[in-house]
C-alpha cells in the first residue's frame, strides 16, 4: 500500500475480502431487524410501540388482543392492568362500585300531629366511602268517621329530606301518599349504616282510625370508593 495519504487505496480496509465482509455485516443487520419486528415488541410506522400480536388500527380502533403505547394523544391500550403499589389497587379497578338495598313496612300505626318516623338501614361495604342514595316513602291511613283527615308524608336519608306532601281523605275513607328523595353522601365508614326513613303525620283538624295507619320505605345505594 502506498504511503501517499491522497492515494484512495489508503482508505480501503485491509484484506482483499473486505467487500465480502461488508456485505455479510449488512445481511446480519437486516436479519436482526427482521427478527425484532417479529418479536414481542414492534415499533409501528405510526409512532406506536406495540406487542407483536396487537391487532388494532390505532387510534381509530383499540383492537382485541395485545397492547400498544404512544401515538397522537399518548394513548395506552391494555387488556389487563396491574398496578403494583399504586394509588389505585386491583380491587378498585375490578369493583369500582357496590350496591345496597333496603325495603321495610310498618303497619298498625296511628298518626298524630307529631311526626312519626321509621327507618330502614343499608350497611356500608368495606372499602367504600361515598354513596348515591335514592329512596321512596309512602304513608297510608283511614280517616275517622267524624272528620276529614289530611295525611302527610316525607322521605329522609340520614335524617334529611324534602318538604312533606299531603293527601286529603274524606271521613271513613282510606288513602295513601308517596314522596321520593335522593342524596349524595361522602365520608362514610366501613360497617356504618345509611338510614332511609318514612315520616307520617296528620293535620291538626283531622283524625284517623287508631291502628289504621302504615308506613313503607324502599331505597337503594350505589357505593363508590
Amino acid at each position: 500500500m502506498s504511503d501517499d495519504p491522497g492515494n484512495i487505496s489508503n482508505a480501503m480496509p485491509a484484506g482483499e475480502d473486505w467487500l465480502v465482509r461488508k456485505v455479510q455485516d449488512l445481511e446480519r443487520a437486516v436479519r436482526e431487524l427482521r427478527a425484532a419486528s417479529n418479536g414481542p415488541l414492534v415499533v409501528n410506522a405510526g409512532g406506536w410501540i406495540q406487542s407483536s400480536d396487537f391487532d388494532g388500527a390505532l387510534p381509530a380502533t383499540p383492537g382485541t388482543v395485545g397492547w400498544a403505547l404512544g401515538g397522537a394523544g399518548s394513548n395506552a391500550i391494555f387488556n389487563n392492568l396491574v398496578l403494583r403499589g399504586g394509588i389505585i389497587g386491583d380491587a378498585a379497578l375490578a369493583n369500582p362500585a357496590a350496591f345496597g338495598v333496603a325495603s321495610q313496612d310498618w303497619s298498625g300505626l296511628t298518626f298524630t300531629t307529631v311526626n312519626l318516623e321509621k327507618d330502614a338501614l343499608i350497611t356500608v361495604p368495606s372499602g367504600y366511602s361515598r354513596a348515591l342514595v335514592t329512596a321512596t316513602a309512602t304513608a297510608g291511613a283511614t280517616a275517622s268517621s267524624t272528620a276529614v283527615a289530611s295525611v302527610y308524608v316525607s322521605c329522609s336519608i340520614q335524617g334529611s329530606g324534602p318538604a312533606f306532601v299531603a293527601e286529603q281523605l274524606a271521613a271513613t275513607y282510606a288513602g295513601s301518599v308517596t314522596r321520593g328523595y335522593a342524596a349524595s353522601l361522602t365520608g362514610l365508614a366501613t360497617g356504618s349504616t345509611v338510614a332511609i326513613g318514612a315520616l307520617g303525620v296528620i293535620d291538626a283538624n283531622g283524625s284517623v282510625v287508631a291502628g289504621s295507619c302504615n308506613l313503607h320505605v324502599t331505597g337503594s345505594a350505589i357505593f363508590l370508593r
